[in-house]
């Protein structure tokens, strides 16, 4: 691992080059994807092999790397400069289109689920006997420090949900994305407890839609635009018409957040009947994808741009994130079923109609089972 990851992987023709090392968060993706597999594996030595450089790219995200990224001494927060650096990155005639300069609020929710990652991770190699260069509780304030500073400046009381940069070229962008699902959907979320509804529920008002989510709220009129030339004008309207399902994946892993965090006395007395109700809302977000498995390139999932954007710009048939993200919430669908049903079998309140009911909604997932296969032998 150099001070980031690359962006691509490299090959013979093309070796990589410092060009190829220009996104802000690839590195902290490394770290949420390193999380989900070691928890999955239990490959702790695979973790032990890497800790070493993992904690170097978190010293080189405070010490400073490429294109100006460097933890913010005041607030510790996470910005960067130039060009395009998230994954909004577009570009024309080799211009950024939307550069998001400033400290983004879903790198930030990275940043924090990362140096969190890293406490847990630091406390197990020192219990083994493997002392790093930094101690836990150095990755501890770290993330404690940046939490902190995270509310105070990335939460809009205008429109209860949170910036989507802020300290960028023209202010602090209010614009209503759903980057702001990572606050509350990682693992390690930012956002502290009692704001996370509100995000929620403004994020299914206005983002969401049958095949995903908008990147942008279509209507911004609870808020003054920034500064603003005509074409970057054009260009926001072209990325306000993109309809993008991997955010699907984000929106799901925050819904069943926001589920478990009820009352332990709630989810008691809601085995019956309304948890069945409730998990069949759950479940009805993934239904229309159903069709578009069966549509254009079998199997795949693309974005959905909407209006006029659709003579604007090129349709993608398939995206390789949101064919994934799909794959992922439907397993963990399945993983939350049976971990239901073992909750009433312990508790004794399971019949043959809930275990009749259990089996249904089991084999509404059998069509992604197809798609799984196809990937593996394409």
């Amino acid at each position: 691992m150099r001070k980031h990851e690359p962006d691509r992987l490299p090959s013979a023709e093309r070796p990589l080059e410092d060009r190829d090392y220009g996104s802000v968060d690839t590195t902290l993706w490394f770290f949420y994807a390193l999380d989900h597999y070691v928890r999955a594996t239990h490959d702790f030595q695979l973790l032990e092999e890497l800790y070493q450089r993992l904690a170097e790219s978190i010293n080189w995200y405070i010490k400073g790397t490429y294109n100006a990224t460097q933890v913010d001494a005041t607030d510790g927060l996470l910005r960067s400069a130039g060009k395009s650096l998230t994954w909004m990155n577009t570009s024309a005639d080799g211009q950024a289109r939307i550069t998001r300069s400033g400290k983004p609020v879903e790198v930030n929710a990275l940043w924090y689920h990362a140096v969190s990652l890293m406490h847990e991770w630091s406390l197990r190699q020192q219990q083994n006997g493997s002392n790093g260069n930094q101690s836990p509780s150095f990755y501890q304030k770290q993330a404690a420090y940046s939490k902190e500073h995270f509310q105070q400046r990335f939460w809009y009381a205008g429109g209860d949900y949170l910036y989507d940069v802020i300290d960028g070229p023209g202010g602090d962008d209010c614009s209503l994305r759903p980057n702001q699902l990572l606050a509350l959907s990682l693992r390690h979320p930012v956002l502290d407890d009692e704001r996370r509804l509100a995000v929620f529920e403004r994020v299914t008002l206005q983002l969401l839609t049958p095949l995903g989510l908008l990147t942008l709220a279509p209507q911004r009129q609870e808020a003054p635009e920034r500064h603003e030339e005509k074409d970057e004008k054009h260009d926001r309207s072209i990325e306000q018409a993109t309809i993008q399902p991997w955010f699907i994946g984000p929106y799901i892993d925050a819904l069943f957040a926001l589920q478990d965090s009820c009352p332990a006395t709630t989810r008691i007395t809601s085995v019956g009947r309304h948890q069945d109700d409730s998990w069949q809302k759950n479940l009805a977000l993934l239904v229309p994808f159903r069709k578009e498995f069966s549509r254009g390139l079998l199997g795949m999932i693309g974005e959905h741009p909407v209006g006029d954007a659709s003579e604007q710009r090129e349709h993608k048939i398939a995206s390789v994130l949101s064919i994934a993200e799909l794959l992922r919430v439907y397993d963990l669908f399945v993983q939350k079923q049976t971990n239901q049903l073992s909750v009433r079998l312990r508790s004794d309140t399971v019949t043959t109609d809930i275990i009749s009911r259990t089996r249904m909604q089991s084999g509404s997932t059998s069509h992604i089972n197809a798609t799984r296969q196809g990937l593996k032998g394409s």
